[in-house]
């Protein structure tokens, strides 16, 4: 009974911001109002599993409006699961069931990571690309031929699928490094390498973007 009546609360909640979304009222205000279907389909699987503390956690993410920072160094076990830190894991629960988005990245040897809701937004701005243009095709093709969905175990792990991990090199050191809205996974090798050589290049004549340089660090 308690779980059909969260159950209820959440719908009524969701539907009415969704109005309120289509008239423009609060669209800057939190990720919350963007969720489609897939999303909520996650999100409510946690409130009939959990009761209050998944509505409230989800309440509190999109009041904290959560974003990823650091770098953590991760052990990934021989099947290709690592544990996502604990940090990051009450933010990705609420805000997409604990459902994770992973694609393979076109300039680096490394994979990006997104929170469900966050990938459904770059899919589909993919997806509205002219696909009678060959670049774009590849890019449609690559990105979103390459995702796959990462759901969270009882531990708090997802499985890296083999064809991902062998495209970013990960063994069994990787780097998870947070990007605000995504995460970006490497091997522990190539992020070493990757960093020595972004430092070295900053020590040069770095051309900065003209978009950068009002920028005070």
């Amino acid at each position: 009974m308690p779980h059909d009546i969260f159950r209820f609360l959440w719908w009524v909640f969701f539907i009415t911001c969704k109005l309120l979304s289509f008239l423009y009222i609060f669209s800057d205000l939190s990720p919350f109002f963007c969720l489609d279907f897939v999303s909520c389909r996650h999100i409510v699987a946690k409130v009939e599993k959990s009761g209050a503390k998944w509505f409230f956690a989800f309440y509190k993410y999109n009041r904290a409006k959560t974003l990823f920072r650091g770098n953590n160094e991760i052990n990934m076990d021989a099947k290709g699961r690592m544990a996502i830190p604990s940090r990051y894991r009450d933010a990705l629960d609420a805000s997409s069931g604990g459902c994770l988005i992973a694609t393979i990245d076109i300039q680096d040897k490394c994979l990006l990571i997104y929170p469900l809701h966050e990938w459904e937004k770059i899919e589909a701005q993919i997806a509205e690309l002219p696909s009678f243009n060959p670049t774009t095709r590849k890019l449609q093709r690559i990105l979103i031929g390459h995702a796959r969905e990462m759901d969270f175990d009882s531990n708090g792990r997802v499985l890296i699928p083999t064809e991902l991990r062998q495209y970013a090199q990960l063994e069994k050191k990787v780097m998870l490094v947070g990007q605000r809205h995504r995460f970006e996974l490497w091997s522990e090798e190539n992020w070493n390498e990757g960093r020595e050589s972004w430092l070295a290049e900053t020590n040069g004549d770095l051309e900065i973007p003209e978009e950068m340089q009002s920028l005070s660090l």
